[in-house]
């Protein structure tokens, strides 16, 4: 959960830089949004459904451990490649 607050409050100083340097405010509000949601959502989509999963070994808790993981891998790996406007720097 630390290592992606971070890389979330990293692209939200870019895209705040990126901002004043000229570029659009479109990313540097998508870049609030992702921090503001996706800080919340990684503990509440990861750490809890995997920590229920190993406490009562639920098979439905694991799934939706890594059906959560997955979403949020495909979104990181969107951002990765930077598409202009994705909130992204």
């Amino acid at each position: 959960m630390g290592v992606n607050s971070i890389t979330l409050a990293v692209n939200l100083i870019g895209c705040l830089a990126w901002m004043i340097g000229g570029g659009g405010a479109v990313n540097f509000g998508l870049a609030i949004l992702w921090l503001i949601l996706f800080t919340p959502c990684s503990y509440v989509c990861w750490f809890r459904p995997i920590y229920k999963a190993f406490k009562t070994d639920s098979s439905f808790s694991f799934m939706a451990f890594f059906f959560t993981f997955m979403a949020q891998l495909v979104i990181s790996i969107i951002q990765a490649v930077g598409i202009p406007g994705w909130g992204v720097w």
